[in-house]
Formats: structure tokens, C-alpha cells, sequence
């Protein structure tokens, strides 16, 4: 909560607030932090909002679809940002870093990393180094 606390602060005097405040603390499993966004666009859309999710995976961006109907809502998929012409959720493919909520152009910004949370990279492992050697290298070693 704290950074919340910190993008409140600083973007209140410029009439947006990034969504990470807005579904601070609401992520849990998948369900809950879909359930939570879904809450956070239907507040958006009833405001009058045009609220673009841009979620760059495709399997991510089929699921977001599919709950979203579950809310009554249909996506509508753009390439451009001129597309968003009025009020409703539109679905965005591209890769977009850190969302937000510009309160004076009725725009909401929200992306994966704001539904789904960030992945954690697991490290490179090397190759594991076997403590029993192979048999050809054994009998190489025996016949020299």
C-alpha cells in the first residue's frame, strides 16, 4: 500500500493515477485478480471511461476475453489507439508498461502486469555434472 499511497501523491495535481494503485493488494489467485480488474472497468466504463486493457499474449488476452463476458462485457479488439473512439473496454496485443487513469480525458490504461502480475524469470540452470562417468570415457581412461 505504500507505493499507492506514493502515486496518489504525486499524480493527484495531474489528473491521473496509475492503476497500480487501483488493484494494489486485490491480487491473489488468477481468479481474484481477474475479478478485481473486472471490478476496476466496470467502475471505469459506468464513468464513461474508455478503458483500453493491453495485454500482449494471446492466451492471456483469449482469457481476459472469455471473463469478461462473464461481466457482460466484449472486448473490442484495436490496433490503433485512434480506434478508441467512445466509451466501453477495448483489448490492445502490444506490449505496454505500467497503466493508469487519466481523469480529465475519461482514459483508463490497464495492462497484464496490472491483471496478472509480473513472472518470475527462473534463473539458467548449467548442466548438471553427472558423478558417475559414461563407460567410453572410463575405458579410455583404463587403456591408457
Amino acid at each position: 500500500m505504500f507505493f499507492a499511497d506514493i502515486v496518489t501523491a504525486d499524480s493527484e495535481q495531474q489528473n491521473y493515477r496509475s492503476s497500480a494503485m487501483l488493484l494494489a493488494g486485490k491480487k491473489g489467485n488468477l481468479y481474484q485478480s481477474m475479478a478485481a480488474a473486472m471490478e476496476v472497468i466496470k467502475k471505469f466504463t459506468t464513468e464513461g471511461y474508455r478503458v483500453i486493457c493491453s495485454i500482449e499474449s494471446d492466451r492471456l488476452g483469449k482469457l481476459f476475453t472469455e471473463f469478461s463476458k462473464d461481466y457482460g462485457y466484449i472486448p473490442a479488439k484495436i490496433e490503433k489507439y485512434a480506434e478508441v473512439d467512445k466509451a466501453g473496454l477495448y483489448l490492445h496485443t502490444e506490449k505496454f508498461r505500467g497503466g493508469f487513469a487519466d481523469d480529465k480525458h475519461l482514459l483508463a490504461v490497464i495492462t497484464d502486469e496490472d491483471i496478472f502480475g509480473t513472472a518470475k524469470k527462473r534463473p539458467k540452470r548449467g548442466k548438471k555434472k553427472s558423478c558417475i562417468q559414461r563407460p567410453s570415457q572410463t575405458l579410455r581412461q583404463v587403456t591408457m
